[in-house]
């Protein structure tokens, strides 16, 4: 098992959030310390950790980055380490890794799901105080990942002026996106932004409800979700609802159906253990 050192010149963490529904914030940290643990032949057994320094926090505006630093998001006073400390999980291809990393952001520990890219080895110069030192040997990693503010307690939200719409949450999970805009004034509720397709139904389906959606012919559709889908969906059957779906495993988690007097349908879904949703327990489209 080789040790590998992260390098603070050659090694940063960037990120990316949604500003105002209509543009990108992006910044990065660089004041990054820690190591990996490698060794080719048994790589899925490779394990790294580090932290990063939280008040480092750099997005192009002092201001802005102040704000970062503040109680609202980061908290760098009380928690000026940002920590992690992870490993592979399956190896998916010739360079390619899933993993899953513990991240400590303001004294929350949440597992993060991470896709890995090996880079390469290289035989590098090695400059010390302006004297060459010969060669050295360097290896190159990076990992991309999506997590939710509100899963490490940064809750801070502003409101658009003239009641406009704030966007709250973005949960990627691959096969499927959802994106919830919270309205100023209801920090209890969010709207979800969804476009008909699978795997909520199929391609041909989808169309024909779109159609429908640009005619204003739909009708609306409440979401909820729950601790334990095969219970929820007993209990109400138990009590005379009569279900548009029974419970069916997806690859977001496990979810039924049913519609109200009025014709609206309804959905309640338990999300699984990847999928993990924050904000409101509560959605409406």
């Amino acid at each position: 098992m080789s040790t590998w050192i992260l390098e603070p010149g050659h090694t940063e963490a960037e990120f990316r959030a949604r500003h105002m529904m209509v543009t990108w914030v992006r910044g990065l940290f660089k004041d990054i310390h820690g190591k990996l643990e490698l060794d080719w032949e048994h790589c899925l057994e490779a394990t790294f950790e580090g932290e990063i320094d939280a008040a480092g926090i750099w997005t192009g505006e002092a201001a802005r980055d102040e704000h970062l630093r503040s109680t609202d998001f980061f908290d760098v006073e009380n928690h000026p380490k940002i920590t992690f400390a992870g490993g592979f999980t399956e190896r998916t291809g010739a360079t390619t890794f899933d993993g899953e990393v513990e991240l400590t952001i303001r004294g929350v520990t949440r597992t993060v799901p991470l896709h890995v890219h090996y880079l390469g080895e290289w035989k590098t110069p090695f400059w010390l105080d302006g004297e060459n030192k010969g060669e050295l040997r360097r290896i190159g990693f990076e990992a991309t990942a999506r997590i939710n503010r509100h899963d490490f307690g940064v809750a801070w939200q502003d409101e658009i002026p003239g009641g406009g719409l704030v966007v709250s949450n973005d949960i990627d999970l691959g096969f499927i996106r959802w994106l919830t805009a919270r309205v100023p004034g209801q920090p209890g509720r969010d709207i979800l932004l969804e476009k008909p397709g699978p795997p909520a139904m199929d391609e041909a389906t989808a169309n024909q409800v779109r159609e429908l959606a640009t005619k204003g012919a739909t009708g609306f559709t409440l979401g909820f979700t729950t601790d334990n889908c095969q219970k929820t969906y007993e209990q109400l059957k138990a009590r005379g609802v009569e279900f548009t779906q029974e419970p069916v495993e997806r690859e977001y988690g496990t979810d039924i159906g049913l519609r109200d007097p009025f014709g609206n349908h309804i959905r309640i879904v338990q999300l699984a253990p990847t999928a993990v949703q924050a904000g409101p327990k509560e959605k409406g489209r």
